[in-house]
Formats: C-alpha cells, structure tokens, sequence
C-alpha cells in the first residue's frame, strides 16, 4: 500500500485494505499518512482509545478513501480540559468515520483541512460523518476553515462544554442529527475563511442547550436552514 502507518498497535492489515483491532485498549497515537488506493477500513470491534497527551487518537494525513468504525475513543483528562482530540483530519478527502464513539475530549473530531480536486465531474465527493455518539467533549465535531465537503449524518451530540458542531467551513451539511444539552448545539461562522458557509443545516433535532440551537453568523454566502426541530 502507499501508506504510512506509525504507532505502537496491535492491528493487522491483509490483503483486502483491513485494518483490525483487538478488543483491547489502546494508547499510542496512530498515524496514516499519505493512503490513496482503495477503501482502507479501520475496524475496531469495540476496541477503546484511551487519548493521552496531544495526539489525537488517529491522525489521518493527506489521504482519501479511508473508513473508521467501532472504536471508543475517551480522554485521559476529564470534560474536553487537555487539547486531546479522538480523530484529527490534515488534507483528506473521501472518508467515513461511522459507529464510534467519543467521550470527554477536546474534540471528538478536529477537521483541520480537506482534500480538494477529488470530484466526479466538476463536484466533490464529500467525507461522510454518521451514526457516531459524541458526549462531554468541550467540540463534538469541529471544522477547521479549510475543512470543506463533509457530510455530518444522524450522529447523537450531548452535553459538549462550547459547542456540538461547530463550523468555519464551506459546503459542510449537517443533517438528521440530534443535538442536545450543549453550551451551544450548531455554529456556523463564516468570518474566518475566504470560501466559509453556503453548507445546509437540515432536519435536525436540537433540544435544551443552554445559549443556542442554531447560530449562523458572518456569512461569505448562504445557508439552507430547514426542517430542524429547536427547543429551547
């Protein structure tokens, strides 16, 4: 594979792109730089991500096609109090991150920057964001300005300490996600980016977060805000 992959763990990548875990946990941050061949799977069969220091858990670093599932990734240090985040994403495009789980960290997911120029035809292939729970991290998910194209998918985001999804980012569509008991539950701003917003903000439920749902600000374009079920 055209691949680097660095980090104390026990995994075994076969002939098919698989990379397994034991049901174990885990310590060392892992890094995969530079994967551009065929869908890469990361599967983790329940095994846990106990994040210690300033490495992300997985670190995924100009690359594409590359899916992550079914690990717990949670932080030595309690309530998103270190900058430990559980996934961190530096120029990939076309990635899945689904069915994990992420507790007490910084940010679950950091997307720093995206991957452009992967399309088919003129249109870019997001990366798809779903079916994760994301509970007391100071983020649940946060975009980076240059983190562009990604999908975020009936993911449950509870009790973040700053926001459950927030955004600096363009063409980030949130959607069918349930967003609750969070210091603020969406934030899209498009001051700090030259490209931020025109993203969507669809059918979610946000319920009891304690200064917003929903807060657009700054915006470069547009949104499309519809269908979101907001309590307060």
């Amino acid at each position: 594979f055209p691949v680097t992959i660095s980090g104390s763990i026990n995994s075994i990548i076969n002939s098919q792109g698989l990379v397994l875990f034991s049901k174990s946990t885990y310590y060392s941050s892992m890094t995969i730089s530079g994967y551009s061949g065929q869908n890469l799977s990361l599967e983790g069969k329940g095994a846990k991500y106990l994040v210690k220091g300033n490495n992300p858990g997985i670190n995924i670093v100009n690359s594409e096609n590359i899916s992550v599932s079914g690990i717990s990734f949670y932080s030595s240090a309690p309530s998103g109090s270190a900058q430990q985040n559980g996934i961190q994403v530096n120029n990939s495009a076309r990635l899945k991150i689904s069915n994990n789980d992420f507790r007490g960290l910084q940010a679950g997911i950091l997307w720093m920057s995206s991957k452009v120029g992967i399309a088919t035809g003129s249109i870019p292939i997001p990366s798809l964001v779903s079916h994760n729970t994301f509970k007391n991290c100071a983020y649940g998910i946060d975009f980076v300005d240059s983190a562009e194209y990604v999908n975020v998918e009936g993911n449950i985001i509870t009790d973040s300490t700053l926001y459950g999804i927030f955004s600096y980012a363009g063409n980030v569509y949130v959607i069918n996600n349930i967003v609750s008991g969070n210091d603020v539950g969406i934030y899209f701003d498009g001051s700090n980016s030259a490209n931020g917003d025109h993203g969507s903000i669809i059918g979610n439920s946000v319920n009891h977060n304690s200064k917003a749902g929903i807060v657009v600000a700054s915006l470069d374009y547009s949104m499309l805000i519809s269908g979101n079920n907001v309590w307060a």
